[in-house]
């Protein structure tokens, strides 16, 4: 019962995620297919993108660390 009772909402959830995936996609779709008519705008984005992404997980590595 315990397996049954789990899986409902789990799925549920794991549909909105999906969901929330693809409208964020379809949101931004047209923004990604300009940037091939402008190279340097893509290699910027890419940069401040990455940093985002660094700056993301130190702070979360930092904090479990600190946490431990």
């Amino acid at each position: 019962a315990g397996g049954i009772g789990i899986a409902v909402p789990l799925g549920a959830f794991n549909a909105g995620v999906e969901v929330g995936q693809i409208a964020v996609a379809t949101a931004i779709w047209p923004f990604v297919g300009r940037l091939d008519q402008a190279p340097v705008a893509r290699l910027q984005l890419a940069r401040v993108c990455s940093l985002l992404v660094v700056s993301a997980g130190a702070y979360w590595l930092v904090a479990r660390i600190i946490t431990i």
